[in-house]
């Protein structure tokens, strides 16, 4: 059976490969991702007198600690799993430190929801978060004065999370560059994916084994995969993610389309 000049065995051997591959993919990833902890730089921004003040003995002190170069931070903790992190998981504290500069305060500006019993402890200059229940969507919000500009080290021994994500917001420039560069990379790969999948069982001006094309389509949708993954965890998951990678996925079939159309009339159609 043929329709659109594509045989139907290759059309089911293409098919079984590509969900082949999907189907354990999807699964490792969420029981990957089920358990997650990010921790998020929001802003830091540097106290400093005007350029031309004439204050020059102004100091800065917190806690009665004087500081030369006082910086302050707004960080968010936040569950970016699906599954709920118990106090019991966690065999060490979350532990923030700095390697340039040293942490001088701390305290907890706000959580979401606003009953989340967290604390924080700051000692020898390192911020520790003792255990607690953390629910998907928690987050913990935490302001933090250091002496220098910080430059953040996070980490933590909790089981099912493999390492707390560190996340540096105020360079977002470069996070929109790799996401754009990654959709890019999802849209050719998939067009170039329906090439092959709308020329299956061509032989006429396609010459390609078998085996070459399957290897050809499962580079390219895990190619896919593994982009499309970093287009979702740049919008967090959700409605909006889906709807992108299903628009591009959309496109990028029909552009498949049209290549192989424009093969079979160039090359003449499958025999």
């Amino acid at each position: 059976m043929k329709m659109l000049g594509m045989d139907w065995k290759y059309f089911t051997t293409l098919a079984i490969g590509v969900v082949g591959l999907a189907i354990p993919f999807y699964f490792s990833q969420a029981e990957l991702n089920s358990h997650s902890l990010t921790l998020r730089l929001v802003t830091s921004s540097g106290l400093q007198e005007p350029v031309y003040s004439e204050l020059h003995d102004l100091q800065i002190t917190v806690n009665g600690t004087q500081i030369k170069s006082p910086y302050i931070s707004s960080l968010v903790l936040i569950n970016t799993g699906s599954k709920p992190i118990a106090s019991s998981d966690f065999e060490t504290p979350i532990m923030l430190s700095s390697r340039y500069s040293k942490l001088i305060s701390a305290q907890i500006t706000g959580t979401e929801p606003d009953d989340i019993p967290a604390k924080i402890l700051l000692e020898d200059g390192k911020l520790k978060i003792p255990a607690f229940l953390s629910n998907p969507k928690d987050q913990i919000k935490i302001t933090l004065v250091s002496s220098g500009m910080p430059d953040f080290l996070v980490g933590a021994r909790i089981a099912g999370v493999k390492e707390v994500v560190y996340e540096d917001q105020t360079k977002q420039s470069s996070q929109v560059g790799r996401v754009v560069t990654s959709a890019t990379l999802v849209f050719l790969s998939l067009s170039m994916y329906g090439f092959f999948f709308f020329m299956a069982g061509s032989r006429n001006g396609l010459k390609v084994d078998t085996a070459v094309r399957m290897i050809t389509i499962v580079c390219l949708a895990g190619g896919t995969l593994a982009y499309a993954e970093r287009v979702i965890d740049f919008f967090e998951g959700g409605t909006k993610s889906l709807v992108i990678l299903l628009f591009l996925a959309s496109f990028a079939f029909l552009l498949g389309y049209g290549f192989s159309r424009n093969h079979r009339r160039k090359y003449g159609p499958p025999s």
